[in-house]
Parts: C-alpha cells; sequence; structure tokens
C-alpha cells in the first residue's frame, strides 16, 4: 500500500482519535497480516513563538536557562543523572501542562525545529536538501541539515510554482536569478506547495494587528497567567511555612524524647 490518505478532523480531536482513524481506514483495505504498516506523524505548521502563540491557561517560566539544557547534551551518564535529580527537585510542583510547555519552548530553540525537510535536486544533479518552515525557504547540503546554505525569507520571495518535478522559486529582487530545483515525484511539489502556502498564509497573518478577538482571548490568557502565578506564589509561602512548623515541631519531640529519657536515667533504682 503506498498511498496519502487525508483526513478532516476537529481542533479538539486527540492525537489517538486521529491514529484510530487512520487503523479503521487502513484495516478495511486488503493488507497482508503478516506485513506491518509503519505510521509517521508529523506537524504541519509550527508556531513561530510557542509561548506567545500556544494560548493556553497557563504558563511557566524556566528557572534554568534552556540554551544552557541544549548545550549539555554531551553530559555523561552519570552527570545526567545528577542534572535530572537537581531539575526534578527544582520542578516538583510543575504540573503537565506547564512541563509540556516548557519542552516546546526549549524545543523551539533547537535549529531543526519547524522545519520540513524534502530531499532535491539541483539543475547540476547534487542532491539537497529542502527545509519549509514559519520563516521561508532553506536549501542545505546533503550532509548538513543544520546550517542553510542559500535562504528564501517569506519577505523575499515574490512567487513559488512547479510543473511536474520542477519547482521555481522566484526572488522579489528582479535581478536574482530564479532558484529551481526538481523533486522525486510529482506529489512531493504538491506537498512542498501546499506547505508554502499555509507557512506564508500564517507569517503574513502573524504580522497583522490582533483582531478584537485575538486581543480579548490574550488579555484573558495573561489575566489567567497572572492569578495563576499568585496562587503559585501563595502555596509556595503555605508550603514553606508549613515545612518550617514541621522542622520545629521534629525538633520539639526531639528535645522532649531526649528529656524524657535523661528522666528515666535519673529514676533507674541504683544497685549497691
Amino acid at each position: 500500500m503506498d498511498a496519502e490518505l487525508e483526513f478532516a478532523i476537529q481542533p479538539s480531536t486527540t492525537g489517538k482519535q486521529l491514529f484510530d482513524q487512520v487503523v479503521k481506514t487502513v484495516t478495511a483495505q486488503d493488507v497482508k497480516k503478516e506485513q506491518t504498516l509503519l505510521f509517521k506523524f508529523r506537524a504541519k505548521f509550527y508556531p513561530e513563538d510557542v509561548q506567545e502563540e500556544i494560548i493556553q491557561d497557563i504558563t511557566l517560566v524556566c528557572s534554568f536557562g534552556r540554551k544552557k539544557v541544549i548545550a549539555t547534551g554531551t553530559c555523561l551518564t552519570e552527570e545526567w543523572e545528577k542534572r535530572i535529580m537537581v531539575w526534578w527537585a527544582d520542578h516538583k510542583n510543575t504540573n503537565r501542562e506547564q512541563a509540556m510547555m516548557e519542552y516546546l519552548k526549549i524545543a523551539q530553540d533547537l535549529e531543526m525545529y519547524g522545519v520540513n525537510y524534502f530531499e532535491i535536486r539541483n539543475k547540476k544533479g547534487t542532491e539537497l536538501f529542502l527545509g519549509v518552515d514559519a520563516l521561508g525557504l532553506n536549501i542545505y547540503e546533503k550532509n548538513d541539515r543544520l546550517t542553510p546554505k542559500v535562504g528564501f525569507p517569506w519577505s523575499e520571495i515574490r512567487n513559488i510554482s512547479f510543473n511536474d518535478k520542477k519547482f521555481v522559486i522566484k526572488p522579489i529582487d528582479k535581478k536574482a536569478n530564479d532558484f529551481v530545483f526538481y523533486a522525486p515525484r510529482l506529489r512531493i511539489n504538491k506537498r512542498i506547495l501546499a506547505l508554502c502556502m499555509g507557512n506564508h498564509e500564517l507569517y503574513m497573518r502573524r504580522r497583522k494587528p490582533d483582531t478584537i478577538e485575538e486581543m480579548s482571548a490574550r488579555e484573558a490568557a495573561e489575566q489567567k497567567q497572572r492569578e495563576y502565578e499568585e496562587r503559585m506564589e501563595r502555596m509556595r509561602e503555605e508550603m514553606e511555612r508549613a515545612q518550617r512548623e514541621l522542622s520545629y515541631a521534629q525538633d520539639t519531640i526531639r528535645r522532649l524524647e531526649q528529656q524524657l529519657h535523661e528522666l528515666q536515667v535519673c529514676l533507674c533504682p541504683v544497685n549497691f
């Protein structure tokens, strides 16, 4: 089975519901039982700034440097275990939503975040990668998908089009040469064009003034965030006070136990 399937889903649809829908459709086909089917779930569009664009009830200001976390990717196992224990202690009161937000904030600092890669060839037949992301198009060498060789921001692209396997990027600067590449199959070019159109539309929308509804939603989210932070601060203060009271009670118990022990020693009969 070699095909692309499209499913209409609601914004509230969960990943499991989508997967169940895919499985139901695929298993209705004539597929050999011994054949293993491999599915890949890919995000089509990414926010430029997860904390700004993902409006939710809670967000968390990270208490440790995210870039530091990324830079320590080569730590030894023992070092990672120590760091994880420290981070766990620092964030033991973090709930699921906060953790998800922090994960996304770390992920967006990675070079390959939000990039959809496609294998292409230039006019000379050189194998390259085309990267489509929220800010534009980038061309990468085959052995390096981190550093773009050529970049085309959306603001500098006049037109994009394809004819069969041939794809053309026309810059706004008419003195600049068109960039032409070739995809392996026609359907790849269709997918690239759809991604370009969607990302460009989102790029333009992000740079327009917020509508009244968007402003209201953002203000409501910010208000909820402030209320949440105040509530968390009160909880921290209460926990610290409870911890101090517990420590005082434990010290008192130890003193009383020591006094009881000393009293028992004094009351013990002395044998001559």
